[in-house]
Order: structure tokens, then C-alpha cells, then sequence
């Protein structure tokens, strides 16, 4: 309770320094505005950068997220190709194989029948 009787007491003072409550209000109330109205400005700048760089950050992480996302898929898409094409070789090799193999057989056979 003293503590607040010495804020009182100095205020009061303070007060009288400008030349009475009107006067307080208009010159020290003035002062004050402004210091707050600077201060908010520091504050929202700074508020302003922060939100700039977060939202600059996540737009980047988005960016980064869908170039990977798109050459994953492209990469799998070369991927599959390259499998499908090889599948491809393999099968026409397996029927060029199982061509000649038969050729093979049947000149065999029709040899070993024609010796009959």
C-alpha cells in the first residue's frame, strides 16, 4: 500500500511539472501516443519481417515439395519405361529363341523321319 502512495505521490508531481491534468494529458498523453505509436510500428515491422519470412519459408517448402513430388514420378515413369521396353526384348528374344529352337527341332525330326 506505501508503494502505491509513492507511484500516486510522484505521479502527482509529474502532473504538476506540466501544468496541471489538461495540460498533462495534452503534452506528456501526446508524448506517450506517439512513443506507443512508434513502438507499435517497430513492433508490427518486425512482426511484418517474421511473417514474411515464415510465409516465404513455407511458400518455399511447398515449391520444394511439389519439384520433388514431380521428379520422383518422372524418375518412375523412366523407370517403368525402361522396364516395359526391356520386357519387350525379352519377350521378342524369347520368341526369336523358341523360333529357332523349333526349327531346330523340326529339321531333326523331319531329318530323322526322312532316314526312315
Amino acid at each position: 500500500m506505501e508503494r502505491r502512495a509513492w507511484d500516486y505521490a510522484d505521479h502527482v508531481k509529474l502532473v504538476k511539472q506540466y501544468g496541471g491534468p489538461e495540460k498533462f494529458m495534452e503534452i506528456y498523453g501526446e508524448e506517450k501516443f506517439n512513443e506507443g505509436e512508434l513502438l507499435g510500428e517497430e513492433k508490427g515491422e518486425k512482426r511484418g519481417i517474421a511473417e514474411g519470412v515464415i510465409g516465404s519459408g513455407i511458400v518455399t517448402l511447398v515449391i520444394w515439395a511439389i519439384v520433388k513430388k514431380h521428379k520422383t514420378r518422372n524418375k518412375r515413369k523412366k523407370e517403368l519405361a525402361e522396364c516395359k521396353e526391356k520386357s519387350e526384348e525379352a519377350k521378342q528374344q524369347y520368341v526369336k529363341e523358341m523360333k529357332k529352337s523349333n526349327e531346330t527341332v523340326d529339321d531333326k525330326i523331319y531329318n530323322e523321319t526322312d532316314e526312315y
